[in-house]
């Protein structure tokens, strides 16, 4: 088959934005958290602490904390406190 000068190509994919990939990140987190805390028996912790460190740590970067902040809030969320609001002034 000649061409005749005409190549065709794909269609550039659409790009992702980083909100995008965040929430399909966290929504996956929380699709996963869910199943497990469906399925997981009375005796047995709905999520591993290494499931539940990625989803602190995750968190912690979706809300742009870093050093003492990121440490606090992680420490907080593993042991299931609530997170202090922020106090700043203005």
């Amino acid at each position: 088959m000649q061409s005749l000068g005409h190549e065709q190509t794909a269609p550039a994919a659409p790009r992702i934005t980083t909100m995008q990939q965040k929430l399909f990140l966290f929504g996956g987190a929380l699709a996963l958290t869910i199943a497990l805390a469906a399925t997981a028996g009375a005796q047995t912790s709905a999520v591993s602490s290494k499931e539940k460190m990625e989803t602190c740590k995750f968190g912690a970067a979706d809300q742009k904390l870093k050093g003492k902040q990121e440490q606090d809030f992680i420490k907080k969320c593993m042991a299931n406190e609530p997170a202090k609001k922020s106090t700043a002034k203005k």
